[in-house]
């Protein structure tokens, strides 16, 4: 197999430092968890690639035993030391925490598995692990190298999350994608209920959300990212844009975004008028009306909550999903058959339908990855250029390319 192994009593020792209680329900139970674990280490590999290695030895040990007279032909099997460097004790708290019952699944799945390992990694080397010089491996964060020897970073380890990967599978459940036409009935069914709206709360709440739903899905940010609009940033330079050759609104953002390390602007524009007709204005327009009016606010962030907070995505989730059922109700035709709406969320499905628009629409891929700041990610070397600049001079600095980043919305 290529893996330390001892039998499921001698791991038990190892954990314990002690013998099994056969009577103590306890210790039988961990005596069954040893043996899954050990399994899954063991299937690691493919029985193919397992039988190869033992033929080969074989074959190798045969053939060169009369030719040497090694005093250990074999390297030496197992070891004097009762201890557990390979990991058990944690192997077996990832079988047992596996049992738990999942979101979206009877048991939790294997991505969610792995979080066990993370936080004992960082307890091992918040710990013990800080003051051992002893390291064998060493693991890259961010071009960055840090030397470890955490128990779950061992080969055994990785042996282990492979077979228990491979015998459980991964099932992933993604947001259903907001697709543009899907959107426009939203929108439709939104602005119906808007002009009918007696209470000035309802019609708050509907402008909220579709700004929120608009400036998202046309510049296809994260749900966690649109709150970090901001009010001034955007006002700043609304009648510049208004006038310039695409008339569009440069929405500005202010925050860490995901893989960043420091706070920083960063302005996006959204054309006024898209290929399906999105409005695009008229939706931020009455959010920040909305926002002046009754909050008093041309500062501070966009997207707020009942207590004045910068606002989440649980704020506008359901909300948000019953629109999504009242857009089928108006045109089940524009979604998938056996549509599950509590798939929709603001969290993802907004992007992941922008993105999906731009692949229909042929948008050029430098296009979207400018838009994705996916480039940035995977490509960029060294510091950040925008990084430490005011909002007037980001503004300044991405003008000049206004026209490339307006080729994405425009396309919606």
């Amino acid at each position: 197999m290529g893996v330390p192994f001892e039998c499921d009593v001698c791991q038990f020792n190892n954990v314990y430092k002690r013998a099994p209680n056969f009577n103590k329900r306890q210790d039988r139970y961990a005596l069954l968890v040893i043996r899954r674990v050990s399994l899954d280490v063991m299937w690691s590999r493919e029985p193919s690639t397992v039988e190869g290695n033992l033929s080969r030895a074989r074959l190798d040990y045969s053939t060169t035993q009369g030719a040497f007279d090694f005093p250990r032909p074999l390297p030496l099997l197992g070891r004097s030391e009762v201890s557990d460097p390979c990991g058990m004790q944690i192997a077996m708290q990832t079988i047992h925490t596996s049992l738990r019952k999942g979101r979206h699944a009877a048991t939790l799945q294997v991505d969610t598995m792995r979080r066990t390992r993370t936080w004992i990694s960082s307890a091992y080397r918040a710990g013990e692990g800080a003051f051992n010089h002893g390291a064998t491996l060493a693991s890259s964060h961010r071009g960055v190298l840090y030397i470890t020897d955490g128990p779950v970073h061992s080969e055994w380890h990785h042996r282990f999350e492979e077979g228990y990967r491979k015998r459980m599978g991964i099932i992933r459940k993604q947001n259903e994608a907001l697709v543009v036409g899907q959107l426009l009935v939203m929108l439709t069914v939104a602005e119906e209920d808007y002009q009918k709206a007696t209470s000035a709360a309802v019609r708050r709440d509907i402008v909220s959300l579709m700004a929120f739903v608009v400036i998202g899905f046309m510049i296809s940010l994260r749900g966690e990212e649109v709150p970090l609009c901001l009010i001034e940033g955007t006002l700043d330079t609304w009648l510049e844009d208004f006038r310039y050759k695409i008339p569009h609104i440069t929405i500005a953002l202010r925050g860490r975004f995901k893989r960043e390390d420091t706070m920083r602007y960063h302005l996006v524009p959204i054309a006024d008028s898209s290929k399906s007709k999105v409005p695009t204005r008229r939706w931020i327009t009455r959010q920040l009306a909305e926002r002046k009016r009754v909050d008093g606010k041309t500062k501070g962030w966009m997207f707020v909550n009942k207590k004045g907070k910068r606002a989440r995505i649980s704020d506008f989730d359901d909300l948000f999903r019953a629109y999504v059922k009242k857009a089928h109700a108006r045109k089940p035709k524009e979604f998938p058959s056996g549509t599950d709406f509590e798939q929709y969320s603001l969290r993802r499905s907004l992007r992941r339908g922008s993105t999906t628009t731009a692949g229909n629409n042929q948008v050029p891929e430098q296009v979207v990855n400018r838009i994705n700041r996916w480039r940035k990610d995977n490509n960029s070397r060294g510091g950040d250029p925008m990084a430490g600049l005011t909002m007037r001079e980001v503004y300044i600095a991405v003008r000049n390319s206004a026209d490339a980043a307006l080729a994405y919305s425009l396309s919606h």
